[in-house]
């Protein structure tokens, strides 16, 4: 059920679909793309953002990216490797304090259709820029100064064509102001006749000699009737060198999500042999399963579903505020995306862990105040469905953060509660017989 950016998900059903090797275009850059900003003055005072001005420069890969010219109405220019860098100032009465960070750089570019005959790509779609653990703006403050091509001809591009994204342009949004200068171009260029490639699986494989098993299994599912609670991490810089790094030696802060969902679901299903001629029953599924006998899968859906295109669009409410050494505190909000219950057996039940199933890039805990990525917290929180209450017409579970952590230069510790309330709407037991291979086990 872990839900997957819809862009990301049909341009993966389009690669598979298509021969990419007889429409793919290579690509080669060149130049790079910089967002310079400052504190504005008239803005700046109620989010603590005074005194504060950075770069973000993104120079991707020169021999590195590809167009998939076979349908351009669900077509990004793959950019793979290049760099990302952020840089972020504040003026304080000891000098300037610097943060640095590489945040993940972009996956690629959006490509949009301009009639049957030609396309432009289009940087201030992408949404994936971040300034990491540095104070900044987010993508969404400057998408609209970001750099957009004219239109080019796809028969053009089939043989080699520039795609102009060279310009400049200011921006302004909230506590920030500032522009965004460009110097990239691309240009494609013809594959080369004979670079085609097919793969081939060689000769069949000897048939695998097969058995029947008897397979007893489990499977219930439950409602979310509400994900309800303030949780999250109190953080300070560390000790250590590394804090000079983010400009964190001496930050405090706080970064705290605030659920309130009554929609969604858990799923899972517990299965195991069983001797021929028996039956697997409620009883029996539930004995075993409790007594460790049994194979289980498990997934959580947090959220409903959007009605046009079944995608989950569930957000998580954060607030963030960050009080640097000499220097005003930041306060921001924001909404980690995609919320999702990582279910998993452990020895006391079913082990629940609220995590992101959504791209990484930008990171998805971010706000325009410093702090700490996702990656540094790991599961945000954790909680465990005892096997006593595995069946039950309701459950209602604890989900914490863990009680610390410790990155490069944050360190922090865990606060608050998040409770999960379930109502089960059906289980049962079944059993059937399957043909397995005779080494594989159930």
């Amino acid at each position: 059920m872990r839900c997957v950016r819809r862009r990301t998900l049909v341009l993966a059903l389009a690669l598979l679909a298509w021969p990419g090797a007889a429409h793919a275009a290579d690509v080669t850059t060149q130049g790079e793309v910089v967002v310079r900003w400052h504190s504005n003055p008239d803005a700046c005072a109620a989010s603590g953002m005074c005194d504060r001005s950075g770069t973000l420069t993104w120079r991707p890969a020169r021999n590195e990216s590809q167009l998939d010219l076979s349908e351009l109405s669900y077509a990004l220019v793959d950019v793979f490797g290049g760099d990302l860098v952020a840089r972020s100032y504040r003026a304080t009465s000891a000098g300037t304090a610097a943060c640095l960070d590489r945040p993940a750089t972009p996956f690629g570019i959006p490509v949009e259709l301009r009639g049957r005959r030609a396309f432009v790509v289009n940087m201030r779609a992408v949404d994936e820029f971040s300034f990491g653990h540095c104070a900044g703006p987010l993508a969404s403050d400057f998408a609209t100064a970001m750099p957009q091509s004219p239109p080019v001809s796809v028969a053009a591009a089939r043989r080699s064509a520039l795609i102009d994204l060279r310009g400049r342009a200011p921006f302004a949004s909230g506590a920030f102001s500032g522009e965004v200068v460009s110097t990239l171009t691309l240009r494609t260029h013809r594959e080369a006749a004979g670079t085609e490639t097919t793969t081939s699986t060689g000769s069949s494989p000897p048939d695998t000699p097969t058995r029947k098993a008897r397979l007893g299994a489990l499977i219930a599912s439950y409602a979310v009737t509400a994900f309800k609670g303030d949780a999250g991490f109190g953080f300070t810089g560390s000790d250590e060198s590394t804090c000079f790094v983010y400009d964190s030696c001496g930050l405090v802060g706080d970064l705290t999500l605030h659920p309130d969902l009554s929609a969604g679901s858990v799923f899972f299903d517990s299965y195991r042999s069983i001797r021929a001629g028996r039956k697997e029953t409620l009883g029996s599924a539930l004995r075993a399963l409790r007594a460790g006998k049994t194979r289980v899968d498990a997934d959580g859906q947090l959220g409903s579903s959007d009605e046009d295109s079944s995608e989950i669009k569930t957000t998580l409410p954060l607030t963030e505020s960050a009080l640097p050494a000499r220097g005003a505190e930041c306060s921001d909000t924001g909404a980690f995306p995609e919320p999702y219950l990582e279910i998993k057996r452990s020895a006391r039940g079913l082990a629940l862990r609220l995590t992101g199933s959504g791209n990484s890039a930008p990171d998805p805990l971010r706000t325009r105040c410093p702090g700490p990525a996702r990656d540094d917290l790991g599961a945000l929180a954790a909680g465990n469905i005892p096997f006593a209450a595995v069946g039950r017409p309701q459950i209602e579970v604890t989900l914490r953060p863990s009680k610390g952590f410790s990155a490069f230069g944050l360190r922090g510790t865990g606060h608050g509660a998040i409770t999960l309330s379930l109502k089960r709407l059906s289980i049962a037991a079944s059993t059937r017989t399957i043909s397995v291979q005779r080494r594989e086990r159930l």
